[in-house]
């Protein structure tokens, strides 16, 4: 396994008007759409840490987002959209964090 390679931690908690039910687990993708429809869902993408240097690291994320399940959408279906719009803001924080993170250390380096 490769030590520098980003872990991603994903749970997801489903929220409804009367009940509370949080798992650790991606929504049955057998489930019937219509029991879910107007159902909120909260998906969580973990923080990442990554050493792009070595002994020096950073985190991406974490990322939370509120997904409504739509009419003849599954709690899965739901998951994977919110989870798509993750995975971009991931790699927009990634390109936007690395070079800077990078170049600190290098100045951190030459000051000493």
């Amino acid at each position: 396994m490769d030590e520098q390679a980003p872990r991603r931690r994903r749970r997801t908690k489903m929220v409804s008007s009367s009940t509370q039910t949080q798992g650790a687990t991606s929504p049955d993708e057998s489930a019937d759409a219509h029991d879910y429809e107007g159902t909120s869902l909260l998906v969580t993408w973990g923080k990442e840490h990554i050493q792009p240097l070595r002994f020096q690291g950073m985190d991406i994320g974490p990322f939370a987002m509120t997904v409504v399940i739509e009419k003849d959408e599954t709690p899965l279906a739901a998951y994977r959209r919110a989870i798509r719009q993750m995975n971009i803001m991931a790699e927009e924080e990634l390109d936007t964090k690395l070079p800077r993170f990078v170049q600190r250390c290098k100045d951190a380096e030459n000051f000493g």
